[in-house]
């Protein structure tokens, strides 16, 4: 229906220009060249200069996009190709706490022993990243002198081995964990993100928190001192709001049969995910790896219908802009044509092919400029529309915009410039000899 309305409407204006025509003015010795007259052709490159600008907007907006998505996930530290993700879950088996630790523990120490590893850590899945999704609380926190009505559910957990180094969160303020504070049955201390530590009043470090495990009534709550603070991780979301407020322990305070290994390498982590299933099954062959990737497939599978949406988009821009290359060449051969005889003059009088060419070449080019400079600014506001809904965007990606800029550049130089080079091969004979 839309391409039906498009086509009546597109084809009814030319229609309605023709039919109000006088035949005096068509008849004449010059009347069927009078479109050449630029003040005839502004509704041509007015619908150049519209499309032009959506394309360039809409190809520089979701670069941008598709660029930011797949972009580090953490705050600094670890690239997305160089640390991979092994998620594990012994439930299934019915494994008791002391074979879940064994697993675990076998697994760290196997997994750093492997070439190109440089620090590996395991943790609570969804207390690193969630990869979109909304992680489900962990744990509940409140301090001491407040009712547990009072705290706030937030995700984190037991954490292991090297985890903060091989995720690349830096630790900001106290300390990290060291072997003693893994000695106990149940943690003593914990660590809390730079989110949870904004939230509190106060001095941080060495503060007293209560935590319990949600849904039992609070009853294996216990005590913890904060020793330190790490940067929040930062991972791409559609929607509003800062990093989720994490809370890290270096024991469980329950059983905790699934885990998720983060391996740090020093080249390209997919290269290890043979070597980890591998070693996974030595340990145990009836525990299988339920998903290994590196950060940067889990990013691209965790917001596949985002990049698919982005990506379309870019697609839709390339197209949009085809169409107004096509377009702008059209008016520019159309416009050659119509002043051949013109053309022919002024280089029977002395014109040089090569000023024919600037010539028609900058009167194309404008209409160009108008169209990249308000594509320009829709891709501006369409980004700063982006930054307010998408946390993780900070400024304009310039790189996305200069390629894009580039890229329309190009496009448009080249519909410019065979008109062009047409135009300064005119052949004055052949056009004035009727004349």
């Amino acid at each position: 229906m839309t391409a039906v309305v498009t086509t009546i409407v597109f084809g009814l204006v030319p229609a309605l220009r023709v039919s109000a025509q006088r035949p005096s003015g068509t008849l004449g010795a010059f009347g069927a060249r009078s479109d050449a007259v630029p003040a005839q052709a502004r509704l041509r490159r007015a619908l150049i200069v519209v499309q032009a600008t959506i394309s360039l907007g809409l190809l520089a907006t979701a670069w941008q996009l598709v660029s930011t998505v797949q972009a580090d996930a953490v705050s600094s530290g670890t690239p997305p190709n160089q640390l991979l993700i092994a998620r594990f879950d012994l439930r299934p088996f019915q494994a008791g706490p002391s074979a879940t630790d064994s697993f675990y523990a076998d697994l760290v120490s196997g997994i750093s022993r492997l070439p190109d590893v440089d620090a590996v850590g395991i943790a609570r899945a969804t207390s690193i990243w969630s990869f979109g999704g909304n992680a489900p609380a962990s744990v509940r926190v409140w301090r001491p002198s407040d009712s547990p009505e009072m705290g706030r559910e937030i995700s984190g957990g037991y954490v292991g081995g090297d985890i903060f180094r091989a995720v690349g969160l830096r630790v900001i303020a106290g300390r990290d964990f060291v072997e003693a504070d893994r000695g106990h049955s149940r943690p003593q201390v914990a660590i809390v993100n730079r989110a949870f530590a904004d939230q509190m009043d106060g001095a941080v470090v060495g503060t007293i928190v209560h935590i319990a495990a949600p849904g039992e009534h609070f009853v294996s709550g216990l005590d913890v001192r904060l020793a330190g603070i790490v940067e929040s991780t930062i991972e791409p979301r559609i929607g509003p709001g800062p990093p989720s407020e994490k809370i890290y322990l270096p024991a469980p305070i329950e059983a905790e049969p699934a885990l998720a290994a983060y391996i740090r390498t020093r080249g390209p982590a997919v290269a290890l995910a043979q070597p980890v299933r591998e070693l996974a099954s030595r340990i145990n062959p009836r525990v299988p790896v339920l998903q290994i990737g590196s950060l940067q497939e889990f990013n691209e599978r965790g917001f596949a219908q985002q990049l698919w949406l982005a990506r379309a988009a870019v697609f839709v821009g390339a197209v949009g802009l085809l169409l107004a290359t096509a377009g702008l060449y059209g008016i520019s051969s159309y416009v050659v044509a119509m002043r051949s005889r013109e053309l022919a003059i002024r280089i029977a009088l002395g014109a040089r092919p090569a000023a024919i060419l600037s010539m028609v070449l900058t009167q194309s080019m404008r209409v160009a400029i108008v169209g990249l400079f308000c594509g320009g600014i829709s891709a501006l506001v369409a980004s700063r529309i982006i930054q307010s809904e998408y946390h993780g965007i900070v400024g304009i990606d310039r790189p996305a915009f200069a390629g894009a800029v580039l890229l329309f550049l190009t496009a448009m130089l080249a519909a410019s410039a065979l008109p062009a080079i047409r135009a300064s091969r005119v052949d004055p004979v052949e056009n004035l000899r009727d004349a």
